[in-house]
């Protein structure tokens, strides 16, 4: 978009206008001197008469260089609006947006950061309270048909009740152990998507609600809840314009997971036989354990190249750069795969992260019990500092406490031999 386009869509905003005409429309401009095609013909109406007006580019006429452009007005459509239409006096569709600096891993400090890194912030969206209070009631009801229905697909724990974090990790952690007792070689793939909340299409998403059976006045609610949904900036007490954001489901919001599920549930047809798929929202891994690593990767491409050509339809992004692949084998010759998505070769990496768990080759849980005591050992020291006891408990009782807590094998029962093993590590005072 260029200047000018940017001065309209700014004026259409600040007069608060629906524009009429639809991308997909032919172009209404034939310029004869340089043979190519525009579209300098617009249509603005107001909120209630863009959504009952239609907007369709006829054929030429005369030898005019401009196509005619045929405005219907459905006055039945006008006159059948209800309330629903305008669910409140509130403004539910304006998000006031903030955002936190995101900090490197092993930063203290937003000073340490470079000035690319000050640049990437976590958006965080406020919106009314009254707005929160309606989504719960439609999410409430939403949850309840989906589950009543049995419609989202078994292996997706995002946003679910009595499904955690922890769930995804003991399935992936328990495949591996499974591979392990038969000598197979497990390849996991972990797919990373990028920014999927933001780039959700709208109409795909409300295609999938209709396909999943959600039908009268839930679907209007829902529509009507991701149209023409507008935010501003809020950074150091100075706002910004209003914007219309076209695609992504609302940032902070409460119905936001719910309707994020359903769009991802048709992944669910890319996994193919002997394939396992764990998905926690976005978060993917693709795991398949064989007895030969060439033909784990064969399999795994097919999942990959359906992958692909699932975003595709989908107008989802996979960053192929953070999407790795890891072999976890009890062998010690264990070669490298070719597995592609968009193009590009999948990295190896042994030592994974997904969901805040470092898997490694052989389940030993090293890397994963360090990362844990170091940041329980910082943070008991963060806290000894703010309450001004420097001599409040002992180090190692702290480091003690939270290695049993996660050790995978006792799970917070004592005297294990993989927790004394890392535990004869520190010093005791």
């Amino acid at each position: 978009m260029d200047h000018r386009g940017e001065e309209v869509e700014n004026w259409q905003i600040d007069q608060n206008l629906q524009l009429l005409n639809d991308p997909e429309d032919q172009d209404t401009f034939y310029s004869r001197r340089w043979r190519t095609t525009s579209t300098p013909d617009l249509g603005f109406a107001t909120d209630d008469i863009a959504k009952c007006t239609t907007c369709t580019v006829q054929d030429q006429l005369a030898g005019s260089d401009h196509r005619p452009i045929m405005l219907t007005v459905d006055l039945n459509m006008k006159r059948s609006m209800t309330q629903e239409e305008n669910i409140g006096p509130f403004q539910y569709k304006l998000e006031d947006r903030t955002g936190l600096l995101k900090l490197e891993e092993g930063a203290s400090h937003p000073n340490t950061q470079s000035r690319q890194a000050k640049e990437q912030r976590e958006p965080i969206s406020l919106t009314s309270c009254m707005c929160k209070l309606m989504e719960r009631m439609i999410n409430k009801r939403l949850v309840w048909y989906l589950q009543k229905h049995n419609i989202l697909m078994d292996e997706q724990a995002g946003f679910r009740q009595f499904r955690s974090t922890e769930d995804q990790v003991a399935y992936i952690a328990q495949t591996i152990e499974d591979g392990y007792q038969k000598q197979q070689h497990t390849v996991t793939v972990w797919v990373d998507m990028e920014k999927a909340f933001d780039i959700v299409w709208k109409k795909c998403l409300i295609l999938q609600m209709m396909q999943a059976g959600v039908s009268h006045n839930m679907l209007k609610l829902i529509q009507n809840y991701l149209s023409q949904r507008t935010g501003r900036v809020n950074l150091q007490g100075r706002g910004s314009r209003q914007a219309i954001f076209k695609d992504g489901v609302p940032q902070g919001g409460v119905l936001s997971p719910t309707l994020f599920l359903v769009f991802m549930n048709s992944i669910q047809n890319i996994i193919r036989p002997h394939v396992k798929a764990a998905l926690y929202a976005d978060d993917l891994a693709l795991i398949c354990s064989e007895d030969s690593c060439g033909t784990a990767q064969v399999r795994l491409q097919e999942c990959l190249t359906l992958l692909e050509q699932w975003t595709d339809d989908w107008a989802m992004t996979i960053n192929a750069a953070k999407t790795t692949y890891s072999i976890l084998s009890l062998s010690t010759k264990i070669p490298n795969l070719r597995l592609r998505i968009n193009n590009s070769l999948l990295e190896k990496e042994n030592y994974p992260k997904y969901l805040g768990v470092t898997f490694d080759p052989r389940l030993t849980w090293c890397n994963q019990i360090e990362t844990v005591q170091k940041n329980a050992v910082r943070r008991t020291l963060l806290l000894k500092k703010l309450s001004g006891q420097e001599q409040a408990g002992s180090r190692h009782e702290t480091t003690e406490e939270n290695i049993c807590r996660l050790c995978p094998t006792c799970h917070g029962i004592r005297n294990c031999s993989m927790g004394n093993r890392f535990l004869d590590k520190f010093p005791k005072n």
